[in-house]
C-alpha cells in the first residue's frame, strides 16, 4: 500500500513531465485516484468475477464499457491521421459533433446550453445499447464478439454520417450567405 506522501510525489512527477490545462490536470489527478483505489481492490474483484462467474466473458466487459473507450480509441485515430497530437484536445468527440449538428440544423436559434441535454437525449440509445447487450451476452463470448464489432461499425459509420451532414449543412449555408467561394468544413 502506497502512503500519501509517496502518491503525492507520483502525482508530482506524472504531472511535471506533462503539460496539461488545469482541467486536464484535474482529470489526470481523479484518474490517478481511481486507478490506485481500482488496484488496491484488484484482489477483491478477480476474488469476485474469477471465482464466482467462470463464464464472464472480457467482450462482455468491452460491451459494459464500450462509449467510453470507443470514443477515446477514435478520437486518438482520428487525430493520428490529421497529424495531430493524439494526447490534445478537440471538440470533435461523438457528443459535442451531435451538438454541433442540432446547433447548425437549427440556424443557430438552439443555444449550447439547450444543445448538451438535447445531444445526451438523442445518443442515450447509442450508449445504453451496448450496456444492455453486454448484461445479455455476459456468457457468450462469440456474439458479444460480434456485438462489439457491430457497435464499433454503427459508431464510426454514425459518427462519419454526421460529420457529413454538418458539413453539407455547413456549406449550403455559407454558399446562401457568402456564394462558392466560401466552402470550407468543420
Amino acid at each position: 500500500m502506497a502512503y500519501p506522501t509517496e502518491r503525492l510525489s507520483c502525482r508530482r512527477s506524472v504531472l511535471s513531465v506533462t503539460s496539461y490545462t488545469p482541467k486536464d490536470t484535474l482529470a489526470l489527478v481523479f484518474g490517478i485516484e481511481t486507478l490506485t483505489a481500482a488496484l488496491n481492490e484488484a484482489d477483491l474483484a478477480e476474488y469476485y468475477l474469477v471465482w464466482t462467474m467462470d463464464d464472464l466473458t472480457a467482450w462482455s466487459i468491452a460491451l459494459i464499457l464500450f462509449w467510453p473507450i470507443m470514443d477515446t480509441l477514435y478520437s486518438m485515430y482520428r487525430r493520428s491521421k490529421t497529424g495531430k497530437p493524439m494526447d490534445g484536445p478537440d471538440r470533435l468527440h461523438f457528443h459535442q459533433v451531435v451538438m454541433r449538428v442540432i446547433q447548425i440544423a437549427s440556424s443557430g436559434s438552439i443555444k449550447m446550453s439547450v444543445a448538451n441535454p438535447i445531444a445526451t437525449i438523442m445518443i442515450a440509445p447509442f450508449f445504453a445499447g451496448p450496456i444492455i447487450v453486454g448484461t445479455l451476452l455476459w456468457d457468450q463470448p462469440v456474439f458479444a464478439a460480434l456485438s462489439v464489432l457491430g457497435f464499433a461499425m454503427a459508431f464510426v459509420g454514425t459518427y462519419q454520417f454526421l460529420i457529413t451532414v454538418a458539413n453539407f449543412r455547413l456549406t449550403d449555408r455559407r454558399t446562401r450567405i457568402f456564394g462558392a467561394a466560401s466552402q470550407q468544413s468543420i
